[in-house]
């Protein structure tokens, strides 16, 4: 089991979240981001970022999010909260200067250890358990992976550029592009309608669970802002998690040693990706006193 976060650490980690998410629609200064706080990762994902990050200048933050994603993913529509009613997709919006790794973090992290695409023995020894969709067309398109084999896979939807996504999703091109990925964060069953065939009996729609994810890369908050105009409203900023690096200095990309990549792997298999997840009586407390204290936009 992965060691417990004391109590101030996720109250203080959760202040971050909440001071960024901002990021995505106002003009805020780097000064205004807080610096990543480390002590938010533990157990099997810091020991995931620290080895895809060992001996290189990725910015720890970023792998932390993609080794969420994926674990997130995982547990979609298993795993239940208490006192919740969420879903443990995370759609994702990673924010830095070109060069800061974006990209990098997602392929080193989900190749080498959750694909373990480096690793000996045949590909289909290494299954992700997920279905990995590097962009999108359509709206339509999007859904319709969901019944692409095997249909009880969740996706992650990797945007490299969200630029590409706005010219894409633009009122005069596939504007339901966006409009699938926001109606995908609350509905969690796509439908395909078929064309009845004269003579054949039964139903010709199907149905299938949709559990979506998202890795989208940007260079600034206008750059998600421009790409999505018009989407503020319908709360697709409030559903984006964002993390953000300041520009890094290029360093060493050395292999990430196979035998601990196998090992991870292994190991993140073994987890129960089910169950109930609740919530100690004094950390209750502590996530009330601080929710009481943001301002009531927030709290709204």
């Amino acid at each position: 089991a992965s060691p417990a976060i004391p109590a101030d650490q996720q109250i203080q980690a959760s202040t971050s979240v909440l001071s960024i998410g901002s990021i995505l629609q106002d003009d805020v200064q780097e000064s205004d981001i807080p610096v990543f706080d480390e002590s938010v990762m533990s157990g099997i994902l810091k020991e995931i970022v620290d080895t895809v990050c060992k001996g290189t200048t990725i910015p720890k933050q970023f792998v932390f999010l993609v080794a969420k994603i994926y674990l997130g993913a995982r547990m979609a529509g298993k795993v239940t909260f208490e006192g919740l009613d969420c879903d443990s997709s995370y759609y994702a919006a990673v924010v830095g200067a070109t060069g800061t790794s974006k990209g990098l973090a997602w392929r080193r992290t989900f190749e080498n250890v959750f694909a373990m695409k480096g690793g000996s023995g045949p590909a289909s020894d290494f299954d992700p358990r997920v279905k990995v969709m590097n962009g999108a067309d359509s709206g339509a398109g999007l859904k319709d992976s969901f019944f692409d084999h095997p249909t009880d896979y969740p996706i992650i939807l990797y945007i490299d550029e969200i630029t590409s996504l706005g010219h894409k999703a633009g009122e005069k091109k596939q504007p339901e592009i966006v409009d699938a990925i926001i109606e995908l964060a609350d509905t969690h069953t796509v439908t395909r309608a078929l064309a009845k065939k004269r003579g054949i009996p039964g139903n010709a729609s199907r149905s299938t669970e949709a559990r979506l994810s998202t890795y989208m890369c940007g260079q600034d908050g206008t750059s998600f802002t421009g790409a999505l105009a018009g989407t503020s409203k319908l709360g697709l900023f409030d559903r984006t998690y964002p993390e953000y690096s300041p520009e890094i200095e290029a360093g060493d990309l050395p292999d990430i040693p196979p035998d601990i990549a196998k090992d991870l792997w292994v190991r993140i298999q073994k987890l129960d990706f089910s169950g109930h997840i609740s919530m100690g009586p004094d950390i209750k407390d502590k996530l009330d006193e601080f929710w009481k204290s943001q301002p009531p936009a927030i709290r709204k």
